[in-house]
């Protein structure tokens, strides 16, 4: 498998999801506290030790070839990766702001990258 395709299939790995979720809330609540260099050192480095991990480690030939991989391949473009990345920095800077609407935004912007599938028809 080329790197390229390790790099796209490793984000829907239920391990990296995991990670990328839990941390994000945590860096969320850090932020809202003024933690501003915790919650950065939260919301990126497990993030990226587990992605580097999965990227160099990870069988991916099963998610190759699921529906989710299919899904992956067709609507996970680096557009809406950096869709994704928007809401969680939306989510983040509401967070310091103390905005609870704004997070809900952020979210619904994650959401919204996710799911191009859905409404990118």
């Amino acid at each position: 498998m080329r790197l390229h395709e390790r790099i796209l299939y490793h984000q829907v790995h239920p391990l990296k999801l995991a990670v990328d979720w839990l941390t994000a809330a945590c860096a969320t609540w850090l932020f809202w506290n003024h933690l501003v260099w915790t919650a950065l050192a939260v919301g990126l480095v497990p993030p990226a030790i587990i992605s580097w991990y999965l990227i160099q480690q990870g069988d991916f030939a099963g998610t190759a070839q699921s529906t989710l991989g299919s899904y992956v391949r067709q609507h996970m473009t680096p557009a809406m990766q950096a869709v994704r990345l928007l809401g969680v920095a939306i989510a983040w800077i509401a967070a310091l702001l103390q905005v609870p609407a704004l997070i809900g935004l952020g979210v619904l912007v994650i959401v919204l990258g996710w799911s191009r599938g859905a409404w990118a028809r």
